[in-house]
């Protein structure tokens, strides 16, 4: 759950810089990710902190433009928030930053306004605005501390197109090493990438958002406290909170209720170095959730986990525990596990996660949850000097409920880009979705929504490109 909210603290990345390069960049991950605007496949993360990359910056502008199809199954009843046939629709979108770094301190603010229009359908808005930022300090030789918060609007048309945490961090132009430390250790030459892509090799839970209807808000704050004991031993305090809430919209049905969520969230891990390239640990988290402005769910869960990077081109890392969850006066126990797989090479990157887990905020507001199942997949090809790049990617969250139907959910996508200029260029994306909720459940059996839809962007972004590493 805490990394869920981390998620949710970094909803967009500076993926063009780094694409224009190369490839692009990252960011972490479990059950909650809330995906990001348009912005997060062209507009994004992180520049390195090394560099004089400090102060005020436009980071890039982009344009797009989008054909898409919705639809359900016949004879499944639909609300009037649900578009289906096909559409076109036209978006711009800017990301700006602020940066300062000093010798004890790194902080980062970016704001990522997007605007757009559906053709032939006026009454649907488009704009967003996310807005991220980024605070860690060094306390004392042995204590650190990281905040990080977020808030977001978001369109359900452009959650369609939001990339996964996993292809973010797959896409960045880093090292192996810097790719395999900041996920394992938080240890990389790049502290907004550390901040953001620490335990993130979890599947991408952020296609559920269609449960929280056509527009969204939420907005989430985490603090860490790290106490290093040694060069081997750290120890870390977390607490976070998050809420999610759907925006009123003209396509609305009349009388309908919609889900919403607020969630608070504390926990302790400790990791231990058993040698440079493994890495064992255990935690105990509590979350609580309210949705539906009355229902209370509390979660506990306690695990242990181990890292291991095998060779210079690949690492992964495995987790098992135990949880409990508390839904009035019913409790019940389950296990939880996860295991994911990282590897690069100059040209290739590919992350690949799996979970089972019980403390899925999303998921919740249907109906008593039992689990979620969850997987993501992503590569990354970029041969060094090429002006072409492709993204592949595939997510998919199945929900298991006590009384009614699971619910799965899925998302494929494919990118292709390409570097026209120093300072411009051109992506191609196809994605296709599944959406799988309550709604479309009918007589015992469950629907899904399908969804397609291509986009094209032309994007300008002023500084350099940095050139791409192995």
């Amino acid at each position: 759950m805490f990394k869920c909210l981390h998620l949710m603290l970094y909803p967009t990345r500076d993926l063009v810089r780094k694409r224009i390069g190369r490839g692009t960049t990252s960011t972490a991950s479990t059950g909650l990710l809330l995906p990001a605007i348009v912005l997060t496949l062209w507009v994004g993360p992180h520049a390195n902190a090394q560099t004089a990359d400090r102060g005020l910056q436009v980071e890039g502008i982009s344009f797009s433009e989008t054909y898409f199809t919705q639809s359900v199954p016949n004879g499944v009843a639909t609300y009037g928030d649900v578009f289906l046939g096909s559409g076109t629709s036209v978006t711009s979108a800017a990301t700006i930053k602020w940066t300062r770094i000093s010798a004890k301190s790194f902080m980062n603010l970016r704001v990522l306004p997007t605007y757009g229009n559906r053709f032939g359908d006026l009454k649907t808005r488009t704009w967003g605005d996310a807005l991220s930022f980024i605070y860690s300090r060094n306390l004392a030789s042995k204590w650190t501390m990281n905040f990080s918060g977020s808030a977001q609007i978001m369109n359900f048309d452009e959650a369609l197109f939001a990339e996964s945490t996993l292809t973010q961090i797959a896409s960045t132009a880093i090292t192996f090493d810097d790719l395999a430390g900041s996920i394992i250790q938080g240890k990389s030459s790049d502290p907004q990438l550390n901040n953001t892509a620490y335990g993130s090799l979890h599947p991408d839970g952020g296609i559920q958002t269609f449960l929280f209807g056509q527009r969204t808000a939420n907005a989430g704050a985490q603090a860490t406290l790290t106490y290093a004991r040694s060069p081997r031993l750290s120890v870390s305090f977390i607490a976070g909170g998050m809420f999610v809430r759907h925006l009123k919209d003209p396509s609305d049905p009349a009388g309908f209720i919609y889900p919403k969520v607020n969630s608070t969230a504390a926990g302790i891990n400790a990791t231990y170095s058993l040698s440079p390239r493994t890495q064992v640990g255990v935690s105990a988290n509590m979350v609580r959730s309210e949705f539906l402005g009355a229902t209370n769910l509390t979660t506990n869960s306690f695990s242990g986990s181990i890292s291991r990077t095998m060779s210079r081109r690949w690492f992964m890392q495995a987790s098992l525990g135990l949880g409990s969850e508390t839904l009035g006066s019913d409790r019940h126990l389950n296990n939880r596990y996860s295991a994911g797989v990282g590897f690069k090479t100059f040209s290739h990157t590919a992350l690949i996660a799996y979970e089972r887990g019980l403390d899925d905020p999303y998921a919740v507001t249907l109906a008593t949850l039992e689990h979620t199942s969850g997987l993501t997949g992503t590569w990354h090809y970029a041969r060094p000097g090429s002006p072409w790049w492709t993204n592949s990617s595939f997510s998919q969250l199945v929900a298991i409920y006590r009384g009614v139907p699971g619910t799965n959910t899925w998302l494929v996508s494919q990118t292709v880009g390409r570097r026209i200029s120093r300072n411009c260029s051109f992506v191609v994306q196809y994605t296709a979705a599944r959406v799988g909720a309550k709604r479309y459940i009918l007589d015992g059996r469950q629907y899904q929504l399908e969804q397609t839809g291509i986009r094209t962007t032309f994007i300008w972004t002023p500084q350099p490109a940095p050139r791409p590493q192995g």
